[in-house]
Formats: structure tokens, C-alpha cells, sequence
């Protein structure tokens, strides 16, 4: 799909231990080569000198990570060099990347080629940015698990079941999915995907199978087309609701959201 390969620097600028330099693109594994002192091996890591082939001399020691494709983020062949973290060395070693060839990466081009060669979907990509400016431990499970396709699954569940029965949805007019944060008595963080359905009635499902609704009462016009989504609930959100309820039988849970 690309044909130009790509560099960047991968960890923050600033002074630290450590510095990574990437590439992504065809011409990865050539380009390191001619400067590498050493033999890239796929997905080993491998000791040598990083050299300036206009002065011959060694700009520093890395390790060098070829990554051949499709088994690497990009799902192109990519090649990581670590480097020791100060400023003039990795925008020494980027710079000697660029003048074999490579092109400067744009903001987020990595994720962009692992989305667009079907490493990740959307949902996905933008979870990986989630996780790099999240502030909170329960932000960072979130993005963890949008990473992990966890809201992907569930949106394919919905489409699978709006698809096999179409019948059951015919006064569905969107579905809109969001992250529902809330805060419980001892700053315990409780985050939970919900849906908001039109013409839905909201039910809350605890592990046993008992249903909750947040006043104890049923919309009195639920018939038996009515559309009704259970939300699974935690322990303690089950003892914040304490309003049991049972069904009528006509009605029935047609959907559990986790």
C-alpha cells in the first residue's frame, strides 16, 4: 500500500536511559543495514554500532529489532534501534535514517498504517492515543480494553443481532454508544459501555440473574414487542439500586451489556 518507508523517534524527548528510533516501510531492514554494524535478525534483538557513513565513526551502541512483515504493528517490515536516551544522540540517529532514505513520520502515521493494512480497526487506533494520554487507572482499563477490541466486540455483537433480527428492532432508530463513569462511596471507579436505545426499557442484570430497575417500577405500556436491554451491573452498584423487579411474561431480556 505505501511504498516510502517512514522514521521517527518513539520515546519522549528529554533526557532518560533510553531512546527508540523506528521505521516502518519496505526499505526498513536495507536502510539500518547500512548503517548498523551488526546483522539484523527477524524479531531479535541484536548488539552493534550505529555509523555515520560519511566519517565512518560511531555515533553510539543499540540494539537493533527487525520486525519482518506482517508480524509487526505496522504489518510492515520495521526495524526499533535503541539507543541511549539523550537528545543529540537519537536526533543524531534519526537524522542518519532520513539521509538513507527514510521519510520523517507524521503524528500517529504508525497506527494510521496498522489501521489501514487491517492490524487494527478504528475503534482500536484511537484507543492506542487513549492509552498514551490517560490520566486515570480506570481511563487507562478503558483504553486497555478498546486496544484489546473489547468495544469492538461489542458493537459487532449489536450489528450481528440487529442483522439476524430485524424484526424486533423497527422503532430502533439509533443506537449510540458511550462510556458511563461512576463514582462509588470509597472512590472506586465503576465503568460501564452502555447503549441508549429509542423505545428501550432500561434493565439492570446482576450476576444471579436477578433484575433491578433504578426505581422498582416497568413503563406501564411494555407489551411484547417491547425492546428490552439489560445492563450488567457490579456487586456494589446492585446495592445502590435495591429495586428487584420481575418481568411480565410476555417480556423478556433480549440483550446483556456488559
Amino acid at each position: 500500500m505505501y511504498q516510502d518507508t517512514i522514521a521517527a523517534v518513539a520515546t519522549p524527548l528529554g533526557t532518560g536511559a533510553l531512546g527508540v528510533v523506528r521505521l516502518s516501510g519496505t526499505e526498513s531492514g536495507a536502510i539500518v543495514s547500512g548503517l548498523f554494524t551488526g546483522r539484523l535478525r527477524d524479531h531479535r534483538a541484536v548488539y552493534g554500532h550505529l555509523v555515520d557513513p560519511a566519517t565512518g565513526s560511531a555515533v553510539d551502541e543499540v540494539m537493533a529489532l527487525l520486525l519482518n512483515a506482517p508480524r509487526s504493528y505496522t504489518r510492515e517490515e520495521m526495524v526499533e534501534l535503541t539507543c541511549h536516551g539523550g537528545p543529540l544522540v537519537v536526533q543524531t540517529a534519526l537524522g542518519l535514517l532520513l539521509r538513507q532514505g527514510a521519510r520523517l513520520a507524521e503524528p500517529g502515521e504508525f497506527t494510521l498504517r496498522a489501521f489501514l493494512h487491517g492490524r487494527l480497526d478504528l475503534a482500536q487506533a484511537e484507543s492506542v492515543l487513549d492509552i498514551i494520554t490517560s490520566k486515570t487507572p480506570g481511563g487507562l482499563r478503558l483504553a486497555v480494553d478498546g486496544l484489546a477490541g473489547g468495544l469492538s466486540g461489542r458493537v459487532r455483537a449489536l450489528r450481528a443481532m440487529l442483522i439476524e433480527h430485524p424484526e424486533q428492532f423497527r422503532q430502533l432508530g439509533f443506537i449510540h454508544l458511550w462510556r458511563a463513569q461512576k463514582q462509588l462511596e470509597g472512590g472506586e471507579q465503576v465503568h460501564r459501555a452502555q447503549c441508549d436505545f429509542h423505545g428501550a426499557v432500561p434493565i439492570y442484570a446482576a450476576s444471579d440473574g436477578v433484575l433491578f430497575s433504578p426505581t422498582g417500577e416497568l413503563p406501564e405500556e411494555l407489551g411484547a414487542e417491547s425492546l428490552v436491554i439489560g445492563y450488567r451491573i457490579t456487586a456494589p452498584e446492585r446495592d445502590e439500586l435495591r429495586h428487584p423487579i420481575q418481568l411480565p411474561n410476555h417480556a423478556h431480556v433480549r440483550a446483556i451489556i456488559s
